[in-house]
């Protein structure tokens, strides 16, 4: 598992401002224990894989997850590529949470 400094820092020199690093941290804290390799291990919807790693990525985004960590050769569960993916989704489909943390003074 790892600490939390560790995650807040991969965001940070990503160019993270430290309270929004420190807020995405929380939750992933909630949603995977801070273990990139986590699979929920009882998954609500009727045969799903559940959520996978830091975010509990599900679904078409667990798969495109997947399909990113395949096509970088790099595996699925490594805290650069997450964190990475993360930014990455951000600044794309998620550009709207982006947008609203962006918006923050805060961590909370």
């Amino acid at each position: 598992m790892l600490q939390p400094q560790d995650v807040i820092a991969a965001f940070v020199s990503r160019g993270v401002p430290q309270h929004i690093a420190q807020g995405i941290t929380a939750n992933m804290m909630s949603e995977s224990r801070l273990n990139p390799g986590i699979n929920e291990a009882a998954p609500v919807v009727a045969g799903s894989r559940g959520g996978f790693g830091l975010n509990q990525w599900t679904g078409p985004r667990r798969r495109a997850l997947e399909a990113a960590a395949a096509a970088r050769g790099v595996p699925v569960d490594d805290l650069d590529f997450q964190v990475d993916y993360t930014m990455e989704e951000l600044q794309g489909p998620e550009r709207r949470a982006w947008d609203a943390l962006a918006q923050t003074g805060d961590a909370e």
